[in-house]
Formats: structure tokens, C-alpha cells, sequence
């Protein structure tokens, strides 16, 4: 969840092993500086592809998280208007004629085998501009765009937060705790290593034949319980991120996706995202296909966030006191029927979140 809000302390984003941090809000009336007549102004369908208006999103955004140089209109359009899942739903408010706040949710299609899949909203590039004080306006953001999601008939939002903004999550915003988020450090030595092949996603490699036969070998079918719903345009849409950098690896029973980062003193290979292939056994190893990417990446180890049922991959937990920022799995239920007892996850994986 990558959040800022002026009313209270923000952990920014991003290390190899956590996300941004969730709010820590003054839930009191909108007060002091600033018109809040425009208060919660929805992006307009029409206006939303708008480069002026991405624009001025992406300079609010570049203001509350100055450790990253990602946002900029560019990479909102990608990320908010080009989704073949759908359009974010997104409010904000201006104070004479300055962005000062957003809170944004894209959709991302949740499925389970034999089930009608529901829309989940990732809480996403949420920001008051640090200079700002108007008391409770995030959490008015907040709550018109639950309010708008629940009017397309989104089951509920969710996002991971740490562990300092977690509780602001949970009290005013109306998250519910569901687990921590497992992350591990795994070692796979280089003699190891085994893979058919591997290639860097670039624009050219993402329009050829190469990319669409290799895609069509990922079994995206669901599992018995809730994970999100893949598919081969939804990968190549991910995988075209203006922030990311990513090198694709596979065996006969895996595409790996993956990604290079600094982590303290050294460079760590970061496991984005796990696809079984088709005809692979319902649960493989994916040590040696990882030990295959430390070997191209010139890494000691690798990081690995979240689970996938399909795979086993052993590492060495990371303990949360280690951590610069442990990371809870929140929900936030918008349908009568979802809750974090129910919101039981088959697979959650980096890939999934808006980190890299």
C-alpha cells in the first residue's frame, strides 16, 4: 500500500522485502487550510486519460515519495487507464488548483476454481502533500472511493501495510488483518542451476513470437482457493511497467519472473512471480530455476515475498524483527459476503502488488 498521508507520520516505499506504509490518520472533520467544496472529486472516466491530470497526480505523488522517481504521467497512465483488468477508481482534491490529495484503488479480477471470480481494489499511490493539514482528509478520500467500488459491485480492497501503519489501517479505514507476509532469503547455489532458457523482457521481446509461445504454455488455470487471475495479456501488461526491469526464466514446470535490487550492502535477485507450466506436477521445486537466475544475476541469494501452492521453494525465513519494514496482508470488505476469515489466499506473490 503505497501511502503518504500529511495528518500523521508515512513510511515510504520501497525495499526488496517490503511495500509502502499505510496511514496513521486524523479521522476529524475536514479543518484548517485549503476550498474542500471540490472535497472527494471523483476522476472522471472521460478525463482520467487526460495528460494534464495525470500529470498533475504524478507531481503530488513524486512530492509525498521522494525515494522513487517512478511516478510520472506516463506510468500512471499505464498503470490506471491501460489495466485490462479496468480503470482505477480514484478520488481526489485540490486546493487552489494544486493537487493535495489521492486515494486510488486499481482493480485486479479474484478467482477460485468452480467460483465466479470477484473484483478486488489494490490500494495504491494514496498521498496528502506533506505540506498540507486537512484534518481527515485522507480518510474522507478513502471512503468515497469504497464507497464508488462498492457501486461497480467490487467485493473489497486490499493492500499490505507495515507493521507502524498497520493499527491507522485496521481503526480508521475499516482494514482487516488477514496474516503477515511471509518473506525468506533463499540460497541456491549456482552449480545448481537449471533452466531451459531465460530471456529480458524489453518492448520488442514482449510483441514476439517467442513471448507468445512461451506464454502459452503457463497453465493460468485457478486453484481451489482465491488467487489473482492471470492470463497471458495481463502478463504482458504487467511486465511492460515504465518502472520495472525484469528477466523472464523457465523450466519444464516454471516461468519465473524476476527482477535485480539493491539490498544493503549488496544486490539481491527479488522472485517476482511463479507460473506453473501446463502438464507440470500440482507441486514442484523452483530452487534450481531460482539458483539459474542468482547465476545470470551475479547474486548471492535471492528474496522471495508472499506463497504460491503450486511451488516449494525453501529459504530461510527472514525474521520480522529483521526487517526495515515487516508487512501485513490487510482487507478491506465492501461486500456483505467477503471478510478476512473468507479472503483465504492460494497465492500471493510481489508480481501481484505495484512494488516493482
Amino acid at each position: 500500500m503505497s501511502t503518504k498521508d500529511g495528518d500523521g507520520p508515512g513510511t515510504p516505499e520501497r525495499t526488496a522485502a517490503e511495500s509502502a506504509a499505510g496511514p496513521a490518520v486524523d479521522p476529524s472533520p475536514v479543518a484548517a487550510a485549503g476550498d474542500a467544496s471540490n472535497l472527494g472529486r471523483r476522476l472522471p472516466t472521460q478525463q482520467v486519460d487526460d495528460e494534464p491530470e495525470l500529470a498533475t497526480t504524478a507531481a503530488l505523488l513524486r512530492r509525498a515519495f521522494t525515494e522513487t522517481h517512478k511516478y510520472e504521467p506516463g506510468y500512471l497512465k499505464w498503470f490506471y487507464i491501460d489495466n485490462p483488468e479496468g480503470q482505477v477508481v480514484a478520488f481526489d482534491h485540490d486546493d487552489d488548483g494544486r493537487r493535495v490529495g489521492h486515494y486510488a484503488l486499481v482493480p485486479q479480477r479474484f478467482v477460485a476454481r468452480d467460483s465466479e471470480p470477484i473484483t478486488m481494489g489494490l490500494s495504491v499511490d494514496t498521498a496528502v502533500d506533506p505540506e498540507v493539514r486537512l484534518k481527515g482528509l485522507f480518510v474522507q478520500l478513502a471512503n468515497k472511493t469504497y464507497d464508488a467500488s462498492r457501486e461497480l459491485g467490487w467485493a473489497g480492497a486490499y493492500g499490505a501495510a507495515n507493521a507502524n501503519s498497520t493499527p491507522g489501517c485496521t481503526k480508521r479505514l475499516g482494514f482487516e488483518y488477514v496474516m503477515p507476509l511471509p518473506v525468506r532469503a533463499v540460497v541456491a547455489p549456482w552449480r545448481w542451476s537449471v533452466a531451459q532458457g531465460w530471456a529480458e523482457v524489453t518492448p520488442s521481446y514482449l510483441n514476439s513470437v517467442a513471448f507468445a509461445e512461451l506464454a502459452a504454455t503457463i497453465d493460468f488455470s485457478p486453484g481451489t482457493r482465491l488467487s489473482h487471475q492471470w492470463d497471458a495479456e495481463l502478463l504482458a501488461w504487467r511486465l511492460r511497467s515504465p518502472a520495472g526491469r525484469y528477466v523472464l526464466f523457465w523450466n519444464k514446470n516454471a516461468v519465473m519472473v524476476t527482477s535485480q535490487q539493491p539490498a544493503s550492502e549488496t544486490i539481491t535477485t527479488v522472485v517476482l512471480k511463479l507460473f506453473p507450466r501446463l502438464g507440470a506436477p500440482p507441486r514442484s521445486s523452483a530452487l534450481q530455476l531460482v539458483g539459474h537466475a542468482c547465476r545470470h544475476h551475479r547474486t548471492p541469494f535471492a528474496v522471495y515475498a508472499g506463497f504460491n501452492s503450486r511451488f516449494r521453494l525453501a529459504g530461510v525465513p527472514i525474521p520480522r524483527r529483521f526487517l526495515p519494514s515487516p508487512l501485513n496482508l490487510l482487507v478491506r470488505p465492501l461486500a456483505h459476503d467477503l471478510s478476512s476469515a473468507n479472503f483465504d489466499l492460494e497465492t500471493i506473490e510481489f508480481l501481484d502488488f505495484d512494488q516493482y
